[in-house]
Parts: structure tokens; C-alpha cells; sequence
């Protein structure tokens, strides 16, 4: 599985690439257009000393760059900048050596990926109660009730599913790859497209090594809410009976 954008990515020099992004974002919906962009005038120093730079061009963006920003998209950046830095934890890199700043760059890069997909639909985002943004109600439900059972995990993330590119809700990782644990909830009532869409999914997952049995490659946990919806209650002992037999 090849995933982009990895919210849980355990090397720093990953994470301050994605936060450069997130920060060349914003400077980018603020000004629309600039010629000295944080890009342009940080990328290269950036990859090498993250330490020196990254500080101070959050410090720039929350005085100058996300005050300009529409409510919800400043939210959005802020929840970004949080989330990236709950994952670096004690320190930036003050140094990479030639390997972590090709680690930097995929970071920079993948962040930036999906900072664009995100923009184009930002306006029907909704944010989550850990400050994820997803994309249904439903969704929002699903997010909710992991985090209150304390499980990390990834939304959305880009992965290559029996040749196709596909995008799983959820992926709570394991340990091993078996231990992977993929959750799809299905929220669209009436789209005989939606539900054609689905089938080649779900058989794109069985041939992965992907099954609700459990396969060698993970296991899926299905939320079908295409008759009737459950509330976040419901979907909280789902996933609780349902996480409990994979622990």
C-alpha cells in the first residue's frame, strides 16, 4: 500500500515538510499571488535547518497571513499546523542530513497534494471533535467516536488497491500489515452509481488481501448506513465491539 499524506508519519523531517506546506498554503489564500513566497524564499533552507526557520514562519503566518483568511479556512490551517506539531513532539530537527531532507521534501510534497484536494472542497468540510476535517456527517461520526476510544488513525489516505487508486475513509495501522484496520462508512441512500462505486471497491479490497474476516493484508470494517443512519452513539459501540476483536 502506498499511502500519501501520512498524519502519522514518525519522522520529524517528514512532519516539517508538511508543516512548510500548510504554511505556503496559507500564504497562499491570504495573498493570492506574491513574489517572494515562503516557497521560494524557504524551501531550500528549510529542508537542511527546519530548526532555524519553521518557528518563526508560523509566528509570520499567524500574524500576517491567517488573520486574512475567510473563518473556516483559518480554522482549517490552524487545525493543520496543530495537528503536525502534536506529531513532532519535543523539537524540530535543527539539522537533516541528505536522506531526512528527501523525507522533508516527500512531506513538503504529499502535504501539498492534499492541501489542494482539500481546497477545492473546503467549504463543505466538516471539522471532527480531534480537528480533523472529513467530508459527510457520517464521516464526522466515525472520527468522533475513534477518538474517544483513543485510536489513531488516518483519513482518507491515497492508497493502491489491486492495481486502482483508491481511498479508504479510515486506516487505523498496525504494528503488521495484517493489523491494519481499513473502515469504510456508506452514507449515500438511492445512487445506483454510489453503490456500483462500492462493489469495485470492496473487490478491490478482497483482492488486496483486505477482508471483513481479516486478511493478510487487514481487515474492513463496513458502517452501512445507506437505509437507515446511526447516530454517533450507535457507531461508538460498533466500532468498539468491532476494535475490540482486533486488539
Amino acid at each position: 500500500m502506498t499511502v500519501s499524506r501520512n498524519k502519522l508519519h514518525p519522522h520529524p523531517a517528514y512532519q516539517s515538510g508538511r508543516l512548510l506546506a500548510v504554511l505556503a498554503f496559507a500564504q497562499n489564500l491570504a495573498l493570492q499571488k506574491t513574489s517572494s513566497g515562503v516557497v521560494r524564499k524557504y524551501l531550500s533552507a528549510a529542508s537542511v535547518t527546519p530548526g532555524l526557520h519553521l518557528g518563526r514562519l508560523q509566528a509570520q503566518a499567524e500574524i500576517g497571513h491567517i488573520p486574512k483568511l475567510r473563518t473556516k479556512s483559518a480554522a482549517y490551517i490552524r487545525d493543520e499546523i496543530k495537528q503536525i506539531n502534536s506529531q513532532i513532539l519535543d523539537e524540530y530537527p535543527l539539522r537533516l542530513n541528505p536522506l531526512e531532507q528527501s523525507m522533508f521534501m516527500l512531506g513538503f510534497y504529499q502535504e501539498s497534494a492534499a492541501l489542494e484536494k482539500d481546497k477545492a472542497s473546503l467549504k463543505h468540510l466538516l471539522r471532527t471533535a480531534r480537528g480533523e476535517w472529513v467530508r459527510s456527517e457520517g464521516e464526522r461520526r466515525v472520527a468522533n467516536a475513534l477518538a474517544k476510544l483513543q485510536f489513531d488513525y488516518a483519513y482518507e489516505p491515497y492508497a493502491v488497491l489491486d492495481g486502482g487508486d483508491r481511498y479508504p475513509d479510515f486506516v487505523i495501522p498496525g504494528a503488521l500489515e495484517s493489523e491494519n484496520v481499513f473502515i469504510e462508512f456508506l452514507g449515500m441512500q438511492g445512487d445506483a452509481k454510489y453503490d456500483q462505486d462500492w462493489e469495485v471497491k470492496l473487490q478491490s479490497y478482497a483482492k488486496h488481501g483486505v477482508t471483513e474476516d481479516g486478511g493478510e493484508k487487514g481487515r474492513l470494517i463496513v458502517i452501512d448506513a445507506r437505509q437507515t443512519s446511526p447516530d454517533e452513539v450507535q457507531i461508538l459501540m460498533l466500532l468498539k465491539k468491532e476494535l475490540l476483536l482486533s486488539a
